[in-house]
């Protein structure tokens, strides 16, 4: 009954609803952080997907530019050892341009920069040297990388 007669006087009945409208203002700050940080994540995630096909554009264009290595190794091939190389694996015949279209400036209109690797040079080495599979597995170091071959003039 003591509280009953408390909220019955002004004073607590003031408290009591500063309280409340304390509550509702905090309810809302909390709703629209949370819509803040739905937007948010929503942008990350956009931002997330343009990166991602950035990178796919990216890899498309490294995929077609070793597609071009192979072939002129293959052309190179052909002309130094004649019917001895195979022919050009059909993976690689496929027409490079159907597969997807590479443009040389990005949405932005801004020109993406060329990735200058030195994976380019070719060295077309002859079947005597090759390493045989024994010595493939004994020159393997424990991570399964390879060194490169080293051939003596």
């Amino acid at each position: 009954m003591l509280q009953t007669n408390a909220l019955r006087r002004p004073a607590a009945q003031l408290k009591v609803y500063k309280m409340r409208s304390r509550l509702r203002r905090a309810e809302l700050r909390v709703g629209r952080f949370r819509r803040e940080l739905l937007d948010a994540q929503v942008d990350l995630n956009n931002i997330e997907f343009e990166m991602m096909g950035n990178e796919v554009q990216r890899a498309s264009r490294r995929v077609a530019k070793g597609r071009k290595v192979a072939e002129d190794a293959y052309a190179v091939a052909h002309e130094q050892f004649g019917s001895d190389v195979p022919t050009l694996p059909d993976c690689l015949a496929d027409d490079v341009s159907s597969d997807l279209e590479v443009d040389e400036e990005s949405e932005d209109g801004e020109e993406e920069e060329e990735d200058d690797d030195e994976d380019d040079d070719v060295t077309i080495l002859s079947s005597h040297d090759a390493p045989t599979d024994s010595e493939f597995d004994d020159r393997m170091d424990l991570d399964g990388v390879v060194p490169p071959i080293h051939v003596d003039d």
